[in-house]
């Protein structure tokens, strides 16, 4: 589950399971194709996972403006280049201990 730091209940969200999720309402939502480091028809980074390309220096991150990071809760960013929110608390997870 992701860390939601906010103390307002938003509502019911969607749990990622370990398995692939159906991406399909997240995908309509995403805006990574938008992006600067996003291949053609790459998406949903933050629950995919890492990319092969990298957010261009210059450039800003657009992870926390789009509504699938704010409706899951996330707290990470730069999935592309850090991967997934889920590996990305995982490391760190392992960072801090």
């Amino acid at each position: 589950m992701f860390r939601h730091e906010s103390t307002e209940d938003p509502g019911p969200k969607e749990s990622v399971s370990s398995d692939m999720p159906d991406l399909s309402r997240q995908k309509a939502q995403c805006l990574c194709a938008g992006c600067p480091s996003s291949p053609q028809g790459s998406m949903v980074y933050c629950i995919r996972g890492k990319g092969d390309a990298a957010v261009p220096a210059g450039k800003s991150c657009s992870c926390k403006s789009c509504s699938v990071w704010s409706e899951l809760g996330m707290a990470f960013d730069r999935f592309c280049e850090k991967g997934s929110e889920k590996e990305q608390q995982d490391n760190d997870i392992l960072v801090i201990y």
